[in-house]
Order: structure tokens, then sequence, then C-alpha cells
């Protein structure tokens, strides 16, 4: 099991994980606390909340344990939260580098490309409209 998960992309792993933890911790806050987390749907947001580091308020944990379980899904999940939001940031920053630097491939149809090309060259950019390749 634990080696199917490790073959899963970076970004599903992580969102799995995620999900995960929030599952858990939702559970086991409705365990520990079931005066604050009238239901297990209540405990699921509570933890949701908690992980994205929100904290709204409306559910709060009283006891020790559930404010060791909260202190620990904060550092976790956000910890979590970040590295996913981390890996898409990178993954955009190397897809626009890729495209800047022409090592993207691009698929589309029916188009021109110039090289070197700018707006203040003049007459060809008004010929290249008026003039179907």
């Amino acid at each position: 099991m634990l080696q199917s998960l490790s073959r899963l992309p970076k970004w599903m792993f992580l969102a799995s994980a995620v999900v995960a933890l929030i599952f858990i911790g939702g559970i086991l806050a409705f365990l520990i606390e079931p005066s604050t987390f009238k239901t297990i749907g209540d405990g699921w947001w509570w933890a949701l909340v908690t992980i994205s580091t929100l904290g709204y308020g409306d559910l709060v944990p009283v006891t020790t344990e559930g404010r060791l379980l909260s202190a620990g899904l904060l550092v976790i999940g956000a910890g979590l939260l970040s590295s996913y939001f981390l890996m898409f940031a990178a993954f955009v920053l190397q897809t626009h580098q890729s495209f800047r630097e022409g090592a993207a491939t691009y698929s589309k149809t029916d188009h021109v490309i110039i090289v070197g090309g700018t707006r203040g060259q003049g007459i060809f950019f008004p010929v290249l409209r008026m003039t179907r390749l």
C-alpha cells in the first residue's frame, strides 16, 4: 500500500495526505471532545479550517487533548498545504521559463511564429495581417 502511494505524482500524494489528515483529524476531534464537536461533520469542518489556518473560531477545542490535536493538525497541515502551493508555483514558473527560452512545444495549428520581431518594426506587421499564409 505505501509503495503504491509513493508512486503517485507529488501533488496527488500531498492532496491525498491533506484529505486523510482532515478525515482522521475530524474523527479524532469528535471522539476526544464530543461535547464541542456534536457530529463527525463538525469535526471534519474544524479539521479543514484548522489545517488551512483559517481558524473561524466557531468550533474550538477546550480540553488539553483537543488542543494538542489542534496544534498537531495546524503544524502538519500547514506544512502540507504550503508544500502543495510551493510545488504549484514552481510548476508555473518552470512552464513560463520554458516558454520564454523556447524550450516548450506549441501544438496549435494555423499560426505564424515570428522570431526577433517587435511591435515597432513598421510595415511588416500590417502586411502580415493582410496576408493569409
